[in-house]
Order: structure tokens, then C-alpha cells, then sequence
């Protein structure tokens, strides 16, 4: 199998009202776009959201697969998955896309300026235990999960030292991870240095670019080396998914544009004939 490239969501769901019930149309868009695979996050399905069936009859008459679907709690308050209907309810729904994942997002955000270290570090240790616990359930189910840290202000896992925490944490037998090139720049460090430092840990990939002032930048307009990426993950076996995304205020204001440009540049950087 070889790397497949699929688009995420998060380009309508910057403008959440606008487009939150518009899965199908923007399922034509990403086909049409060339991407082969879609990461909505729960709340962007829309039509779909009690339907799997009619997710599955969509993806398959344009071609294209559910890559994964994103979830976000506060993990810290998790003390028993099983007993969390959101997330046992999006369990089932998955089972209806046997290769798709779960993505867990760290969406829950703290005052760091007020943490001491040591309060920091021990709210970064009961997260990546939870998500080490829904991950077990996860697979009890059918289903396997991958933790997606993202660089907001008050994320626990934004900078190098959180994400050594967060590598020493996670219990490879249940849980993946999912690098974001784009966050993990956000953060100041060196996105291929840390995919190859995680690399048995990676089931999941998401690239995004930034400039080098830390705007999230339209694919290709960044200062992100993508290329290399592609060409270490392809030479280490990588044969997962690539979900491109673009959070810049060109794709917030002109989402399908947006995706028609990211679709160009996979296809003229990536796509092999």
C-alpha cells in the first residue's frame, strides 16, 4: 500500500454556521479536488451524523473513503470511557468504516501562565492516561485511536518539553499519534526531527503550513519542507493517510478555493503516475 492523501474539514468549520450541515457539497469538493479521503470532525457530519449508511453509499459513489473522525473532550474528566455516551456512540459509528480511526483532540485548554511545572505536568500525565484508557476501549470495539496535539495558547502539549512528556506517556499498544506539521512549528520545533523521533508511534499524518512569523499559510506558501516529509515517511514504510488542511484567512474566507489549491499541490508535489 502506498501513502493516500485526504482532505479535513476544518477549512469549512472555521466559518462553523455557515457550513455545518454542507458534508455532501463539501464532499464534491474534496473529490473533486482529487483528495481521496475525508476527517470531518463530529460535529461537521451534518446530515450524516445518525446515518452512517448514507455516509458510506456518498464516500463510495464519489471514490473516496472516511479516513477518521476527530473527537474532543476534556480528557482529564474522563475517568471511565465506557461509561461516556458521546464517545461510545461515535465507537459504534465507526464500526461501519472498519479501516477509519478516531482521532482524539487535546481541545481542553488551561492558564498555563498560572501552572506551576508541576501542576502542568501532572495534568499533561492524567490526559495522556485517559486517552490511553479510551484508546484500550477503543479496541475492545474494533476500533483504533490516535491523539492530535494542536499548539493553541493554553494546549498542554504545545511545546518540545510537552511533547517528550506526551512520547513517554503514550501506551503504544493502544494509542497512535498524529503529527501536525503545522502545529508542531507553531511550537518552534523541527517537524520532520519529530516525526522521525515518533515515527513508531505515527498511524496518522496531518500537514499543514505556517509562515515564518506563525500564520497558518495556504499549502506551499509556508516555510514548511513538506517534500522531505513525503519522501522519509514513503522510505520508512509509511503507507497510512496524509489529511492536508489549510487554516489561513484565505481558506476561512474561501474554503472550496482553498481545497482546490491544496489538491493542485499534492497532486503536482506528491501524486505519483
Amino acid at each position: 500500500m502506498s501513502i493516500k492523501f485526504g482532505c479535513h474539514t476544518y477549512s469549512w468549520q472555521m466559518s462553523f454556521d455557515k457550513y455545518v450541515d454542507q458534508l455532501p457539497t463539501i464532499l464534491s469538493t474534496m473529490s473533486n479536488s482529487g483528495f481521496k479521503g475525508v476527517e470531518p470532525d463530529i460535529s461537521m457530519l451534518g446530515p450524516y451524523r445518525n446515518n452512517p449508511y448514507e455516509m458510506k453509499k456518498r464516500l463510495d459513489n464519489l471514490d473516496m473513503e472516511l479516513s477518521a473522525i476527530n473527537l474532543g473532550i476534556r480528557w482529564d474528566n474522563l475517568e471511565k470511557p465506557e461509561n461516556d455516551k458521546n464517545l461510545m456512540w461515535i465507537l459504534n459509528y465507526l464500526k461501519q468504516f472498519p479501516d477509519s480511526l478516531l482521532v482524539l483532540l487535546n481541545w481542553s485548554e488551561y492558564n498555563r501562565q498560572n501552572l506551576s511545572s508541576s501542576e502542568i505536568l501532572n495534568l499533561q500525565k492524567m490526559n495522556i492516561t485517559s486517552l490511553n484508557n479510551i484508546a484500550k476501549v477503543a479496541i475492545s470495539e474494533g476500533v483504533h485511536c490516535t491523539f492530535h496535539p494542536n499548539s493553541a495558547p493554553g494546549s498542554l502539549f504545545h511545546f518540545k518539553e510537552d511533547y517528550d512528556v506526551m512520547f513517554s506517556e503514550i501506551d503504544e499498544r493502544y494509542l497512535g499519534f498524529t503529527p501536525d506539521t503545522g502545529h508542531i512549528v507553531n511550537g518552534g520545533m523541527d517537524a520532520l526531527n519529530v516525526i522521525k523521533t515518533s515515527r513508531n508511534l505515527i498511524n496518522h499524518v496531518h500537514f499543514k503550513d505556517i509562515s515564518s512569523n506563525r500564520q497558518f499559510a495556504s499549502m506551499g506558501e509556508g516555510i514548511i519542507n513538506h517534500s522531505e516529509i513525503v519522501t522519509y515517511l514513503r522510505d520508512t514504510n509509511y503507507a497510512g493517510w496524509i489529511m492536508v488542511e489549510d487554516e489561513s484567512e484565505f481558506a476561512k474566507n474561501s474554503p472550496n478555493d482553498a481545497t482546490k489549491h491544496s489538491g493542485l499541490y499534492i497532486k503536482e508535489h506528491f501524486i505519483k503516475n
